[in-house]
């Protein structure tokens, strides 16, 4: 077994603190910018080389954002429920298998960073890492309401994510008044009055953040129960157009654009009984007229949706893809606003979904 193997290897080769793979674990809410940030850091030569990323995404899209870069995907679900010892099985991994001297562990923006942080205190991985430091960021015009709208239940996602943080980077100030600025930095303080915290726009971080804490503070022993998927929150994922015809079925751009942003804005909704629906986050990837795909990145109705010139990886991954997540959202009519998007119309043509939190 692996961890087995891995417990023998710390028996015998016995480590010394200084020597210890470094963790930091990058949290944050949904869209607040966490793999622009990373992408940024790992663009740095100061970062520093043996720099592994363990990325746990809710339906991962396939970008350039990380090309050249050794990641490795824990797949759906939440890193710090369901997918906790797929994360300890993948840390012990590494430490056998890797020379990487850093690794950088994003969670998804649903994930609770407590039970994770607690992980790397494990007795089988605390011999050979060491929790270097916890980076959360948020969106600075968006943190106040996330903050009042989650804040009476005891395991808000956003409110734990900036208690737990050793740094808190509050994103997206580009254009955003100082006034606006401020007021984000002091409901930080306010929750967590030890972080740091830095100011950047649109992911542009110095990679000093994420130098080891100079103190750390001891973990709970126990962290409160979070509901990964409460109040209706679901993912939804819808591929197409199938059937594949030599992927010669594309998007028309403007037309796509203007769907989702109509459906983010006014989604439909699921159950009259779970209160107002909200569309947190989109993203995806696009076959378009142009070169290579077009990328979607959007937070709530706010959209960008632009060529970005690269291919896909291989030709099995060249599917239109689209990546929803919201709270008591009908996601069903995405399928539709995707078929009316198609730069030629075909009425045979067939969007197919799935979903991640429906009981």
């Amino acid at each position: 077994h692996l961890l087995g193997q891995q417990a023998q290897v710390f028996k015998e080769v016995q480590p010394s603190m200084d020597q210890r793979v470094r963790v930091t674990l990058v949290t944050g809410f949904l869209g607040a910018g966490k793999t622009t940030m990373i992408r940024h850091l790992l663009g740095q030569q100061a970062f520093g080389d043996g720099v592994e990323v363990v990325n746990n995404d809710i339906g991962p899209v396939v970008a350039p954002e990380m090309q050249g870069q050794t990641v490795y995907d824990l797949g759906a679900g939440c890193i710090c429920c369901d997918l906790k010892d797929d994360l300890v099985s993948r840390l012990a991994s590494l430490l056998l298998t890797s020379n990487g001297k850093h690794i950088v562990l994003e969670t998804t923006g649903l994930a609770t960073p407590g039970p994770v942080a607690a992980a790397m205190l494990d007795p089988k991985l605390a011999k050979g890492l060491v929790l270097s430091s916890v980076v959360t960021v948020v969106d600075a015009r968006r943190v106040q309401d996330q903050v009042e709208r989650e804040q009476e239940d005891v395991g808000s996602e956003v409110v734990q994510q900036l208690v737990l943080a050793d740094v808190v980077v509050v994103n997206k100030c580009d254009g955003l008044p100082q006034a606006a600025r401020n007021a984000a930095a002091a409901l930080v303080s306010r929750l967590n009055p030890t972080a740091s915290i830095v100011f950047a726009e649109f992911g542009v971080v110095d990679c000093s953040i994420v130098q080891p804490a100079e103190t750390r503070r001891d973990l709970p022993a126990t962290f409160p129960q979070h509901a990964v998927w409460r109040g209706g929150t679901v993912c939804a994922t819808v591929l197409g157009p199938y059937p594949l015809r030599k992927f010669d079925w594309k998007m028309d751009l403007e037309r796509l654009r203007s769907g989702l942003q109509q459906f983010a804005a006014n989604p439909p909704q699921e159950d009259p009984a779970l209160g107002r629906p909200v569309v947190y986050r989109m993203k995806g990837s696009f076959a378009h007229a142009g070169q290579g795909q077009a990328l979607l990145q959007a937070v709530a109705s706010d959209i960008s949706l632009m060529p970005d010139g690269s291919e896909w990886a291989t030709a099995d991954e060249r599917l239109n893809k689209l990546v929803a997540i919201g709270r008591n959202v009908d996601f069903e009519p995405l399928k539709q606003v995707l078929q009316q998007s198609l730069a030629t119309p075909e009425p045979k043509a067939m969007f197919v979904s799935s979903y991640l939190g429906r009981g």
